[in-house]
């Protein structure tokens, strides 16, 4: 190998090493990750994603990210998501999305990617399931389930569970 080619070789390696650094981060991390292209088509989801949603990669990877919809947003709520990542390149907030049927909170962080040319190139959505908000606790003090954290927002009961549920817990205090 001649010098230049070795040169390069080693400025590639800390470059390879990163990368593979990323992409184990990508998948070990208990925050849910989407990657989408500009059009919003899912590229990408990493283990989290899947867990927290109950959908396999192959079921949404190549679909538009608007699959998670839960229908419990309005049209102005979006606008407002969009403007602030046209403005800000990123947004914040709770918003409510279905998991296998069933509509849940989770707190999504979306950030814009560019390329080099200022191109938006992707879109990276990061999201935690069952972090409740100040809005969420105060719903559940106000109806009297504060010590059950959560419990509300699990995953639909089926009516028997349920029925076993409610002979079993006179109330939530």
């Amino acid at each position: 190998m001649n010098g230049r080619l070795r040169v390069e070789a080693a400025e590639r390696e800390p470059a390879g090493q990163g990368l593979r650094l990323s992409g184990v981060a990508v998948e070990n991390t208990t925050e849910g990750i989407m990657i989408t292209d500009p059009k919003l088509r899912i590229l990408a989801v990493n283990k989290a994603f899947c867990e927290i949603t109950g959908s396999a990669a192959a079921e949404v990877v190549g679909r538009l990210a608007s699959v998670l919809r839960s229908g419990r947003h309005d049209q102005t709520f979006y606008e407002e998501l969009w403007a602030s990542i046209l403005d800000r390149g990123r947004w914040e907030g709770e918003i409510w999305n279905r998991k296998n049927g069933a509509i849940y909170p989770e707190l999504l962080s979306i950030t814009v990617v560019h390329d080099e040319q200022g191109q938006v190139t992707n879109y990276v959505g990061v999201f935690s399931e069952g972090v409740e908000t100040s809005d969420q606790l105060g719903f559940l003090r106000a109806n009297g389930c504060d010590a059950y954290q959560g419990y509300l927002f699990a995953a639909a009961l089926p009516p028997a569970g349920l029925a076993g549920l409610l002979r079993g817990v006179s109330s939530c205090a």
